[in-house]
C-alpha cells in the first residue's frame, strides 16, 4: 500500500515539474507551482523513507521465518559430519589378558622364599638371645670375682660361681647345637623364584606388546578411514602428503 502511495507521489512530483517547466517557458508566475512541487517532493521523500523501513522489516521478518528451517538444516549437516568423525575415530579396545597362572606360580615361590627368610630370622634371633644370656652369666661371674678381690666375700660365692660356670658351659653347648641346626636358603627355591619372576615379567611384557600392537593396527585403520573420508569430501589438497599418497 505504501509503495502505491509512493508511486502516486512520484507522479505528482513529475507533474509539478512539468507544470513548472511550462510556466517558466510561458513567462507565467511560478510561486504557486513551486510550493506545490516542494510539498510533493517532501511527501515523496517521506514515503521513500517509509518504504525503505518497511522493506528492511519485511526482509528481517522473512529471515526470521526461515531461521528455524535454516537451523534445522545446519544441525542436520553438522550431525552428518559428526557421524563421519565419530565413525572414523571410534576404535574398539583390545582385550588385555595377562595369564593368572604365571602370577600363581610366582606368588607360591615368593611364599616359600619368605617362609625360609622368616625361619632364618627366627633362628638368628634365638641364637642372639642365647648369646645375650651367656654374656649375662659371664658378666655376673666377673662381677663376683671383682667383688671378692676387693675384700667383699660372701658364703655362697663359691656355689654361685660354680652354678654360673655350669650354666655357661651348658649354654655354650646349646648355642653350638642351635647354630649347627641353622636353616639356610634352599638354592632350588631361590632359583625357582628367579625363574618365576622372569616368567611373570615376560608374560606382562608380551601382553603389553600384544595390546599395543592391536591398538596401533586399529588406529592405523581409523586413520586410513579418516583420510579416505577427507579425500571423498574434497580435501585431499589440504591433506598431509603422506596420507594423500595412501588414499589417492
Amino acid at each position: 500500500m505504501t509503495q502505491n502511495m509512493l508511486e502516486k507521489a512520484r507522479e505528482r512530483v513529475a507533474r509539478a515539474k512539468s507544470e513548472l517547466d511550462a510556466a517558466v517557458a510561458a513567462g507565467e508566475g511560478t510561486s504557486s507551482i513551486r510550493a506545490t512541487l516542494d510539498l510533493a517532493i517532501e511527501e515523496m521523500d517521506r514515503l521513500e523513507d517509509q518504504v525503505a523501513v518497511e522493506a528492511r522489516e519485511s526482509a528481517a521478518a522473512a529471515q526470521d521465518a526461515v531461521r528455524a528451517d535454516a537451523e534445522a538444516m545446519a544441525a542436520e549437516a553438522s550431525a552428518e559430519i559428526r557421524a563421519i568423525v565419530d565413525r572414523v575415530l571410534t576404535i574398539s579396545k583390545p582385550e588385555v589378558d595377562v595369564p593368572a597362572e604365571r602370577a600363581v606360580d610366582l606368588l607360591l615361590a615368593q611364599q616359600k622364599a619368605q617362609a625360609e627368610d622368616s625361619a632364618i630370622r627366627a633362628h638368628r634371633h634365638k641364637v642372639g638371645e642365647l648369646r645375650d644370656r651367656l654374656e649375662r652369666l659371664q658378666s655376673e661371674r666377673t662381677a663376683i670375682g671383682q667383688r671378692r678381690a676387693a675384700g667383699d666375700e660372701r658364703p655362697d660365692d663359691a656355689a654361685r660361681v660354680h652354678l654360673l660356670a655350669t650354666d655357661a658351659e651348658a649354654l655354650e653347648d646349646l648355642i653350638a647345637r642351635v647354630e649347627a641346626e641353622a636353616p639356610v636358603r634352599d638354592e632350588l627355591v631361590t632359583k625357582a623364584l628367579r625363574e618365576w619372576e622372569r616368567g611373570w615379567n615376560n608374560a606382562v611384557k608380551e601382553a603389553r606388546i600384544h595390546a599395543l600392537a592391536l591398538t596401533c593396527q586399529r588406529l592405523e585403520l581409523a586413520l586410513m578411514a579418516a583420510a579416505t573420508a577427507h579425500r571423498d569430501a574434497g580435501g585431499i589438497r589440504r591433506m598431509d602428503p603422506r596420507l594423500a599418497a595412501w588414499v589417492r
